[in-house]
């Protein structure tokens, strides 16, 4: 079996893409991500929500996917959403704080990444 190889993003740039793409992925570059694949939907729509995170790279890639599957499955459902929490190996005290104070409906889910064993603790609020 081949290894599949991706490219970088500052490769995928060059590339005829929306500018609105080019922002986020310079963003992602000034951050210091120079990820070896073709960026998904995921992290180039989601990424910044993650940023702020001292992540691994394959835990960054993964849970922009995950969030990615979960708003495509639920954009009517999560409306007025606030309260955006993250953690990674367990529950950090800021993330029960803000599950606390966001509005009736939520979305808390633990999701395992498979190669690095990290749990990745995600959720937000919706509705009013």
């Amino acid at each position: 079996m081949s290894k599949r190889i991706g490219i970088t993003i500052q490769q995928y740039l060059n590339k005829n893409i929306k500018d609105s793409t080019k922002a986020t992925l310079n963003f992602l570059i000034s951050k210091g991500y120079s990820l070896d694949y073709k960026p998904s939907y995921g992290v180039v729509t989601f990424g910044h929500l993650f940023l702020d995170y001292d992540l691994d790279v394959n835990d960054f890639i993964f849970i922009c996917n995950r969030f990615s599957k979960v708003m495509s499955k639920g954009r009517n459902i999560y409306e007025c959403m606030d309260n955006f929490r993250f953690s990674i190996n367990q529950l950090s005290q800021d993330y029960i704080d803000s599950q606390n104070e966001g509005c009736c409906g939520f979305f808390d889910e633990i999701f395992l990444n498979p190669l690095t064993k990290n749990k990745l603790f995600l959720g937000f609020n919706f509705g009013h």
